[in-house]
């Protein structure tokens, strides 16, 4: 594990923690994150990374018009590694509320943890969106 990519993915995940544009309130929570990984014995980072490294996607589907009215979904792959960590930090946290702890640093160790095992609400999207992949697979 690089230490600038490590940077890259806790920038992303404090991004994507920004609740109004409060910076301060989601480095608050990411600490807060850190410091209750630590508490249970584990290395924050790379739970961290492993988390996110898991459900990294490889695709996206796009939606373009042909014709008047139907719509055709486009995979289209995503090349850099910035743009697949980007997406999944954001997977993470936005899948986090669905989860039914009351703290966000909770919910969000919560999926970090399910995402690290290949399981949770993160994963569950990658593979929908594999799934949605193959089958336009023929638009490519």
């Amino acid at each position: 594990m690089k230490s600038k990519t490590t940077r890259f993915i806790l920038d992303k995940l404090q991004k994507s923690l920004m609740f109004s544009g409060s910076k301060l309130g989601s480095s608050l929570i990411l600490k807060e994150v850190l410091r209750k990984i630590l508490k249970k014995k584990k290395n924050p980072l790379n739970l961290i990374f492993s988390g996110v490294d898991q459900v990294k996607p490889f695709f996206l589907v796009k939606t373009q018009k042909k014709g008047k009215k139907k719509k055709v979904q486009i995979p289209v792959p995503l090349l850099t590694e910035e743009s697949r960590l980007k997406i999944s930090s954001n997977w993470i946290v936005n899948n986090s509320s669905k989860h039914s702890q009351n703290f966000v640093s909770e919910r969000l160790i919560q999926e970090l943890v399910d995402s690290s095992t290949n399981q949770g609400f993160s994963k569950k999207q990658q593979q929908d969106l594999n799934k949605l992949v193959i089958q336009n697979r023929s638009s490519l």
